[in-house]
Order: structure tokens, then sequence, then C-alpha cells
């Protein structure tokens, strides 16, 4: 400023710099602010707001912007034909500051929530890691049995952004990035060139192919966009994928029946015949597989399993890019081949030096929320992983920005209120209480577990297959959470009046309930939520959380705090104070029932966590159910818990998924850190 008239063309300008606190833990609550788009002005059309402006693109900061948002100010002045001011004319208009806004979050609570289910994430990594190149999952019945080879680690460094594949490209780049570039174009290269063969020379059966050829030749189809999949001959098709036809001859005859997508045909011919139709589509396709970085994430993923890029070279990119810290004693051990390289990246995902978001295999995310029962103000609401938004606001880091954007951890989707699963045996209390009012059942009611129950076509198995045995009442029903007696519960609420099982009349009576407890709504927290889904099919398996029911952990979370405070639903809310005016809560529904019905669910919820083992000495009592859901077979199951503390006077409620977790035992013991928080337990 004091040589402004010395140095023409320079000048110094106030502005202000979001800083956020609380780190990847808050991003998901907080989101991040940015210039405004032009699309956003017109939909906004407010008259406060110019080109300039600074709006809240995602989280609270977009919630409650027109709240946040001030009024700027006007200052009148001439100018020169420099810019240099002649006359101010003073402030025409004061600037007014926005609302001052205050959250419910506990922000130790939610970066503690956060660690413990990043650490959680790592441990079931860790537990399942195999030092082998592959792991046949069609092998497996029990999905808990799932393994994970080192080499899906290799590979997941290579692709999920951890090593920089740009900086191989650069002038600057090392001996070894060189190496690495080099082996990857002579391999795609290889690759193309042989796929561009068997589509104009050889033809071979797709059955025929080795799995890796098998695996390009079914990414050309199922992601280039080729087949035009509305007019779909299912003959054709059933005859590709059980490998009858070489790709040849199954795009030869999708051109035939007229299916191939006309707007990646290039031609200035009006009409093409079948062999010219055929060649430009081959021309597209080679051309299409130079440019897609999926087609390179899978030329990468055979480097690695034929050993063309070996881990050693990988681990040491990881240190030459200075991802790990080449000063680390695990790096020294390693050089002097007193550790494994398996060994050193168990080591490293331990550490959480390598992270379960970078490498974005099963399992790689997790949410959970905590409330305040008595207000249903959330004290925690967690997604993992998070992001930095600090790189995103101000100057948005577009290097940064791309990268998470394509991480396969999805670390920008708010997994917390957008993921929606089945919420497996944590459903089971609404079970118990329509059995309970509609006098099915009562308190000391007992149904013996087989192991199977076998009323209806086809029988569903309880979890324990040897069977229960005797189970004498709700609480043990909870406890044992036996499958045998929730499905004996939906089989008497079909029962009712009828001489036969209705389906459909059970279905109703859960639904009913569970729309007691709002399932059918969303929670009313202030950020982007999914809908959820009452089941509405399949009355036995509903009755454990299986059906068509599909929640998110924060809608979980108010259905547990309603079972915390016997009947309270509020619409949970982030949001404490808003200049200094604190905010009341919101009551969606109270549920009336028989005061009985809830002694006998919160017994059994509080004698399930006893029953885990888990618990054992924590000097807190704690109500819980876990839950399991299975999404799909060669994936392992989420893993869920639902809880509230103390078991007699409700503070708080807990609701937590790992995704792919494995095991529902371990959102438990999320849950359990989540309490030794905050109630100060060590």
């Amino acid at each position: 400023m004091e040589n402004q008239y010395d140095i023409s063309g320079v000048d110094i300008k106030q502005d202000t710099i979001r800083v956020y606190e609380g780190g990847e833990a808050c991003s998901s609550i907080l989101g991040y602010t940015g210039t405004i788009s032009s699309e956003e002005l017109k939909e906004r059309d407010d008259s406060k707001l110019t080109i300039n402006s600074i709006v809240g693109k995602s989280g609270m900061e977009q919630y409650l912007d027109q709240v946040l948002q001030g009024r700027d100010g006007k200052k009148e002045v001439y100018v020169d034909n420099t810019g240099r001011t002649t006359q101010d004319l003073g402030v025409i208009q004061q600037p007014r500051a926005g609302k001052d806004v205050y959250l419910s979050i506990d922000v130790e609570l939610q970066k503690k929530t956060y660690e413990a289910l990043e650490r959680k994430i790592a441990d079931i990594l860790v537990q399942h890691l195999i030092n082998t190149k592959t792991f046949d999952k069609k092998g497996v019945d029990d999905t808990t049995e799932i393994k994970i080879p080192i080499y899906d680690v290799y590979i997941a460094l290579l692709n999920n952004g951890v090593i920089d594949l740009e900086q191989l490209r650069e002038e600057d780049a090392s001996e070894l990035e060189r190496k690495f570039f080099q082996i990857f174009l002579k391999k795609k290269s290889e690759v193309v060139q042989g796929i561009e063969k068997d589509l104009r020379e050889l033809s071979t059966k797709y059955n025929e192919l080795g799995i890796e050829n098998q695996e390009y030749q079914s990414f050309i189809i199922d992601n280039l966009n080729i087949i035009n999949n509305k007019n779909n001959n299912e003959e054709l098709v059933e005859k590709w994928e059980k490998g009858e036809l070489s790709m040849k001859d199954y795009l030869y005859d999708q051109i035939g029946v007229g299916n191939i997508n006309s707007d990646i045909i290039a031609s200035e011919e009006e009409y093409l015949n079948k062999d010219e139709i055929y060649e430009s589509l081959v021309s597209f396709i080679v051309n299409e597989l130079q440019e897609n970085s999926q087609f390179d994430e899978l030329i990468n993923k055979y480097l690695v399993l034929n050993d063309e890029i070996l881990p050693d070279d990988i681990v040491r990119l990881l240190y030459e890019q200075q991802f790990l810290n080449p000063e680390d004693e695990d790096y020294e051990n390693w050089n002097r081949g007193l550790i494994t390289t398996f060994d050193l990246l168990i080591k490293k995902i331990q550490k959480l030096e390598i992270t379960p978001a970078d490498l974005a295999l099963d399992p790689c995310s997790g949410s959970a929320v905590v409330t305040d029962t008595a207000t249903g103000k959330v004290l925690a609401c967690v997604s993992y992983p998070g992001y930095d938004n600090n790189r995103l606001a101000n100057q948005m880091d577009n290097k940064y920005y791309y990268k998470i954007y394509n991480n396969a951890s999805l670390p920008l989707f708010n997994r917390a209120t957008q993921q929606l699963s089945a919420p497996g045996s944590t459903f089971k209390p609404v079970t118990i209480i329509a059995g309970l009012e509609e006098g099915v059942i009562d308190e000391s009611t007992m149904v013996e577990c087989d192991g199977v129950f076998d009323k209806v076509d086809p029988p569903l198995k309880c979890w324990n297959h040897a069977g229960h045995g005797a189970v004498n009442g709700v609480d043990s029903a909870l406890k044992n959470s036996c499958n045998d007696y929730l499905c004996e519960v939906s089989y008497r609420l079909g029962m009712i009046d009828n001489d036969e099982f209705s389906d459909k009349q059970a279905l109703n009576y859960i639904q009913e309930y569970a729309k007691m407890f709002d399932l059918d709504e969303k929670s009313g927290i202030e950020l982007t939520e999914s809908k959820p889904k009452i089941t509405d099919n399949y009355a036995i398996p509903s009755a454990i959380g299986q059906g068509t029911n599909n929640f998110s952990t924060v809608q979980l979370g108010r259905y547990v705090t309603t079972l915390a405070n016997e009947g309270t639903s509020f619409q949970l809310s982030l949001i404490d104070k808003i200049d200094g005016v604190e905010t009341s809560p919101k009551v969606e529904s109270q549920i009336e029932i028989n005061k009985r019905s809830w002694e006998g669910v919160h017994a059994g919820m509080e004698l399930y966590t006893q029953s885990t083992g888990i618990f054992d000495g924590f000097p807190i009592s704690v109500a819980g159910k876990s839950g399991t859901a299975q999404e799909v077979k060669n994936r392992p199951d989420h893993g869920l818990f639902i809880g509230y503390a103390p078991a007699d006077d409700p503070e708080i409620a807990v609701a937590v998924r790992i995704v792919n977790g494995y095991e529902a035992g371990n959102a438990v013991e999320c849950g359990k850190n989540i309490f030794e928080y905050y109630f100060g337990i060590e």
C-alpha cells in the first residue's frame, strides 16, 4: 500500500478465508462453501447475491446458507483512469452479518466416533488379509469366511489414487516411475492389439479364453455403451453369458438384430452394410480403450497379478512419492529383509498410515449417529471416510477434489444419512412389540427353537443352526436374537382370526408397528437424506429385519432414541441455537403402548448386551441390539448395532453401521467405544 503510486497495476485487497475445525470427522456435516455458479444464481433469484457471492455448496453450509448469509455493504467512490480513488463519498449501505448458528454436535465425541470407526474397519481388514494373489469366494458358504488377498491391496494402491499415476508421465519422473509407466504402456498396447486381433481375425469363443481376456471382453460389452439394452435379444444375451459365442460373433449378431447404439457409429454414409457397421464398431472399441481410465485400472490389475509390476516396487513407489515416510523404522527393517512386504503393509494399515479409505476394499466405510434421548438433538453424526473440506472451500483444490471424487470409498457420500440397507436383527424389537400389543404372545411366552422355522415354505433358518431349545419369553428371544421366536410371532400375527396363515395380514401388522416408529419417514435431520422403506413383501423374513426393509443409520438412530425414551419420536436436529436462541425439540409422533411391552423389550435389549461379552466389566448398564444384513453372497455382510445408556435412565442413544463389516460384533464394539468416551470410561 505504501508503494501503490509507484507500482502500476498492483493492488492489495482484504478478503476472508473459511476455516473448518474438526477435520475429516466433521466434513460430512459442515460441508463447504464456494463461489456461486450461474445455475445456482438463477435458481436462488435473490437480489442480495451476485456472481461473486460465496454460498454453501453442501452440508449445513448449504442448508443454512440463507441464515448465515449477511448483506454486503456499499461504498461510493470516484476513481481515475488508473483506478486510484479521487473522491470518497462514503458508505451508502452498511454491511450486515448473518446469524450465528451453533450446532448440537459434541465435536470431541464426533472425532472419537470417527476414529473408532476407522480403527475398527482397519482391524477387520488386517484380520482378514491373507498372503495370496487371489481368493475364491465361490467356494465359501459363510460370508464371514471371505478373505482378502494381499494382492488386492497392491492393486488398490495403484487404482485408488494412493500412488500418483499422473506423476509417472511427468518430465521429472524418477527412474522407478518411468519404469512403471513404460511397463504399463507396453502392456496396454499388447492387450489392445490382442483384442483388435480377436475382433478382426481369431473369433475365439468367450469360454475358451483365459480369465484375463474374459474380463477384458466383459468390460467392453458392459462398459462401453455398445449395446442398446432397450431392444436386447434375450436369447442372444443368454448365449453370450454362457460363453457360447465369441465377442465378434456376438457383436455381428447384435448388428443383425439392429441392437447396436447408432451414436457410436462414425460414418458420413446414410446406409451401411453389416460389415461396414462392424468395422466402425471395432474402430470405436479400440479408440475408446485407449482413453478409458477404468480400462487402465484393469490393465494395472493384471500387471500386478501377473507380477509384471512387483509388490516390492509398489512399496518403493509409496515411499518415493512420500505417501509413506522414508525415515520410518518399518521401511528400514523391510530394506534389511527383517520383515516381508506383506508384514510391512499389515503394519501400515494397523498404524492407519494406509487407511481403509485409501484401499476401498471390503470393508472401507461406516457410519454412526449419537442422539440425546430427551431432545432428539444429534450429538454426533459420522460418515467414514470423510474429506478435508478446507481444501474445497475458498480456492478449490481441483486435484484434491478429483482424487476424492474418484475414490472408490466415496468420501463425498454421506453414509449416515444417505446409505440404506436392511436393518437385520435391530428390527426385532418392532416385531416383539407388535406381538405383545396384538396379544399373540405375552412377556413369558415360550417358543421351542430347533434351528429352523418350517411352518412356511421356504423354511427360514435360525442363526443358531442347532437351535436355542426352549426360549422362555420375549427378553430371552431378544437376548438370543432367536429367529425362530420372531418368525413364530409373525406367523401368529398372520393367523389372527384365520384358519390358515395369511402372509399379507402378518405383513400389515409389521408395517403398522414400523410406521408407529416413523420408520417410513425421514428422520428430520438438516442434511440430504434418503427416503426409507418399510418392507412390503415376505412377512416371515421381514419379522427379523429382512424382507425389503431399508433404512439409513440416522433413521435407525431416531428409532433407537424412541425405544430408549419409551415412545417419543423426535425430528432429529443438528441445530442447537440460532443467534443465541435455543431451538426447541420437535416431536414427530408419540407412541402409546402398554408399559409392559416397553419393559419386555428393554429387559431383552439389556440382556443382549450382557450376553455379548463385549460389555463385560462395563460400569454402566447398556441396552442394545445388533444386526447383520446380507446384500450379496460374494461380499461380507453389513454389521449393525443400536443401543442406549444408561439402560435404566437413558441419556444417549447410538446407531452404528459398518458396511461389509463381516460380523455384527464389530459394530457392537464401536458402540461400546462411543459409550466409553461419552461417559468418560477408561
